[in-house]
């Protein structure tokens, strides 16, 4: 299933002037591998007996309960782990298994995660979040709308964040295909340094893609923005990551902390080695 435009530019200054046509409506995600498709950690997990399809749903709920009990102590701020919308939020930034997709509303941010430890191809995906908010509304209007109080409750507010909403109809008993975004009430560090917000998929017995299709094809019918898929080769690696860096988008600032820091000096180590081959190969005698 490939539904993605997938386009590729000649340099990096042209698809910066890609970037530099969308507006504010667009998200992006960085992938180092151009071969991976868009899948969540909930995806990655593997169930290999049919019977426990809605085992993931199961968990999902265990890992809130157990959230809940375990991290009393550690947050200063109660809004932070005040819904359970909150509670996935922060165990999608701790690793754990979760429905949520990281993206950004920085496509140099994206092009950082994308190029960073890309040794072949690498990819940047741009969705129109705008227009997918419309198409999840008018899934549920067109095709999945049967009166009920979990999407009545998403009709009438139309914000899938809200807490009600999200508690009912995405971690309800009945699981619906569709992706939205999703974006917490209280933001915690991280995901401010990254612009960061989540695509949630609706359906935890089908991979995101298989969400997104949902969307998409509303998408189709109504004429809305491609979804696209970017290749960029490794060759461009360093020149993209100077640039980032001049912009300070480097691991230092995206990642708080002594570990962030620690880890951009590996780049900091690279661009010198690539300064200093530069320099040792040009004749200054022509």
């Amino acid at each position: 299933m490939n539904f993605f435009e997938e386009i590729e530019f000649k340099n990096w200054n042209e698809l910066k002037t890609f970037f530099g046509d969308k507006n504010s409506s667009w998200c992006f995600r960085g992938q180092s591998n151009y071969n991976w498709k868009l899948t969540t950690s909930m995806d990655r997990v593997e169930i290999p007996f049919q019977d426990l399809k809605n085992y993931k749903k199961e968990f999902e709920s265990y890992m809130i309960r157990d959230f809940k009990r375990h991290t009393e102590f550690h947050y200063d701020n109660p809004y932070l782990t005040s819904t359970d919308f909150q509670i996935i939020s922060l165990l999608q930034h701790h690793g754990a298994p979760t429905r949520l997709l990281d993206f950004t509303q920085s496509p140099y941010i994206a092009s950082f995660f994308a190029i960073d430890n890309c040794y072949k191809e690498c990819a940047i995906y741009a969705i129109n979040y705008m227009e997918l908010l419309s198409s999840t509304r008018l899934l549920f209007k067109n095709q999945l709308d049967d009166n009920s109080d979990e999407i009545n409750g998403y009709k009438f507010s139309g914000n899938m964040s809200a807490n009600n909403v999200f508690d009912k109809l995405v971690l309800g008993e009945r699981q619906f295909q569709f992706v939205e975004l999703v974006q917490p009430f209280s933001y915690f560090e991280r995901l401010v340094k990254q612009q960061g917000v989540f695509l949630c998929q609706g359906d935890l017995k089908i991979d995101f893609e298989s969400n997104l299709y949902s969307n998409y094809l509303i998408a189709l019918e109504n004429g809305f923005s491609p979804m696209y898929k970017i290749k960029i080769p490794s060759k461009w690696r360093m020149e993209i990551l100077k640039d980032l860096n001049r912009m300070n988008i480097n691991n230092g600032t995206l990642f708080p902390g002594l570990d962030g820091h620690f880890k951009s000096l590996k780049n900091t180590f690279d661009f010198s080695v690539s300064d200093r081959k530069e320099h040792l190969t040009k004749d200054y005698f022509k």
